[in-house]
């Protein structure tokens, strides 16, 4: 019978059999761990991820509905000075005279703003004509006798923004022969079968910074 010597460097560099299969199994066993590890941190950074997007989004609407509600509950003049322009106010339209073709107007600024641009006026509803920001005296003539006209001014500032003047409604007076009827070479007229004249054409606009004495003496005030 052989004696079967052990041989230390054999045994050291070729492991038994059972030796081997029990580090494939706990390699394998780590393998696992490892992976799972991965699944559960991948999981939980998708998880955290659209979490935190979620969350953004929903905290961004919030925001700016609470801002929405702040600017519409804020007053107007407190708006305007936030966004840093101005909005125009309609000045203070008075009636200073009216014959049977022609009707004197003035008003004041309603504020000194340095933004208003010019004065659009309108008669019955329709612009006939502007103003510069430097006058505040008009007469609109050309004018039918015995009429109803509504007069507006409307404030005009440098962004184009306007605002309107309370309306004055007026009805011009009766014309009488050889009456106030005032022909000016920019009134045009037609004539008729009995000799009279009649003013045809859209109303004009004279203008003046300040109302002339001439004016305030042959313009017939309302009674």
């Amino acid at each position: 019978m052989e004696n079967q010597s052990h041989d230390p460097l054999t045994s050291a560099h070729h492991p038994q059999p059972w030796s081997v299969g029990r580090i494939d199994l706990s390699t394998r066993h780590s393998l696992n761990a490892i992976m799972n590890s991965a699944h559960f941190f991948d999981t939980a950074s998708l998880f955290m991820t659209t979490f935190f997007s979620t969350t953004c989004i929903v905290a961004a609407i919030l925001w700016l509905i609470y801002r929405a509600y702040q600017v519409v509950n804020k007053p107007l003049d407190e708006l305007v000075s936030l966004l840093g322009f101005e909005i125009p106010l309609g000045p203070h339209l008075d009636l200073a005279g009216i014959r049977s073709d022609e009707v004197t107007l003035h008003w004041k600024p309603a504020d000194d703003r340095k933004s208003t641009h010019k004065y659009e006026v309108q008669v019955n509803g329709s612009i006939v004509g502007e103003v510069p920001q430097s006058d505040n005296f008009i007469i609109v003539h050309n004018l039918l006798p015995d009429h109803n006209y509504v007069f507006r001014v409307v404030t005009v500032n440098t962004l184009d923004f306007r605002a309107t003047s309370e309306s004055i409604r007026v009805r011009t007076r009766t014309a009488s022969p050889g009456g106030d009827l005032h022909q000016t070479p920019s009134s045009p007229t037609t004539e008729t079968a009995d000799g009279n004249t009649n003013k045809t054409g859209p109303p004009l606009l004279r203008t003046f910074k300040t109302l002339p004495e001439t004016l305030s003496t042959s313009t017939w005030l309302p009674q």
